[in-house]
Order: C-alpha cells, then structure tokens, then sequence
C-alpha cells in the first residue's frame, strides 16, 4: 500500500530525529499489541487499521502510550487521534471538477463509511451537485471484473474522483487497456498525494495530506503522554489539491 509505506517512511525518520528506533509490527488482532509491548519494553506506539472498540479495549489492557492514525472514535480516553479533514479534502476536489466545467462526477470507494463517506460528501458539496456513486471490489481481479461489467456506466460520467490514488491509479491502467483516454475521453483524479502520481502519465490530479506533518504531530503527542498519563487529545490535518495533468476542462 503506497499511503503505508510513505507514511511509515516518514515516522522512521521523524523518530530517527527524536532518538528513538523504530519496531514495525503486523498484526490481525489488536490484542497481539499487548505482548509485543511487553517484550521490547516499549516507549511508545502508533496504529493504524483498527476500529474505536479496538483501541479502547487495548487501552484498558495496557500503559504504553499510543496515537492513532486515522481512527473515527466518538468518544477517547487516554488516546490521541490525528486525522485529516476528509470532508474538507472532498470539498476541494468536488471545487475544482466543478471550475474544469466537469457536472456528472462518479466517486468510487471500496466501502460507505467512516473517511471515504466523509470525503464523497465532501464532494458533493464542492460540486454544488450530487455526484454518482460506486462500491468497487477490495481484490485487484474482482475490481477488473466489476470494471468490465460496469465501463458503459463509467464512461458516462465526464469524471472520476477515487477516494485514494492507488484506486485511481488502479482505474487508469484498467482503462488504458481498452483505449480508454485519460483525461481526453474521461478525467480522472485521487486523494492521499503518494509519490506515483508523478510516475504514471498523465500525472494524477489529487488531493494531497503530508506524512511527514502527521509523524512530526504523532511524536509530539507520544512525548505530552509519556509527561501525562491520562493525556487525550484529537489532531485534524489539514490537506491541499496538487494539480497534475489527468482533468481536462469541459
């Protein structure tokens, strides 16, 4: 995934600089946390991939210190969040389509909940409009399929907006292989402003969010927790559109 390996980039050098080393664990239970802690005495930790019952319940089992990338909780004890205005993020590509005289927007995402929904609002509001939806398969071979299936309905919006640039990416290639022209038969834009934007042509129209701010913001927090046990506090980051090539104007 480009967005985790850029943003573990970032975190390596951010806590390199901070004189602490960097421990990287995978895991499909959040419990297993509570072990790997104990073992390598850990100062500190930043997850990503959980849902808010999870960290909670790891909170009331364990005394590291933790931030969360990205969790949508209501409510957080003893937990620091930092997250990035996705709505606002939608907002601003939903703007700009709308300035290129784009009006029949289609988002794709792989899911109707938690920053993705909150994006495609977004988008909706910047377009002034109500932009077309659809849930496309997580498995590269199920996507294609459902590609193949659905490219009359996608060729009959004048844009897509992806809720990442991997989907994005993803949805140029697919499209090249049927002669598919992007931007000039249909534009195409992303979110999250990973380095393959500039690899691919044309270079992707994105919304970007700044790894390296997240990371620098995560340690600060760590440290205020490591300092105050019971220290909580939530981070929104703001994003920014970086224009590439892939969105003409109608």
């Amino acid at each position: 995934d480009p967005f985790i390996s850029a943003a573990l980039n970032c975190l390596s050098d951010e806590i390199e600089e901070n004189n602490y080393f960097m421990l990287v664990k995978k895991a499909n239970d959040i419990m297993e946390v509570v072990d790997f802690a104990s073992m390598w005495n850990l100062d500190g930790m930043i997850l990503i991939g959980f849902c808010a019952d999870n960290y909670q319940n790891l909170r009331d089992h364990i005394r590291v210190p933790f931030v969360v990338y990205d969790g949508v909780m209501k409510s957080q004890d003893r937990i620091c969040n930092v997250t990035i205005d996705d709505f606002d993020g939608g907002k601003q590509a939903g703007k700009y389509l709308r300035s290129k005289g784009h009006k029949k927007v289609l988002c794709i995402a792989d899911n109707e909940i938690c920053m993705d929904l909150d994006r495609y609002k977004g988008l909706c509001q910047g377009l002034e409009s109500k932009a077309g939806f659809m849930k496309v398969p997580m498995q590269e071979d199920e996507r294609h399929s459902f590609y193949e299936k659905s490219i009359s309905s996608i060729l009959s919006y004048s844009a897509v907006f992806a809720v990442s640039d991997f989907y994005a990416i993803d949805l140029i290639s697919f499209l090249a292989e049927k002669q598919v022209r992007v931007p000039e038969d249909i534009s195409v834009m992303g979110f999250d402003g990973s380095r393959d934007c500039k690899k691919i042509f044309p270079h992707l129209t994105t919304v970007r969010q700044s790894n390296s701010l997240r990371a620098k913001v995560s340690l600060e927090l760590l440290k205020k927790m490591l300092c105050q046990g019971d220290f909580t506090d939530s981070v929104k980051l703001p994003v920014s559109l970086v224009e590439g090539c892939s969105v003409k104007e109608i």
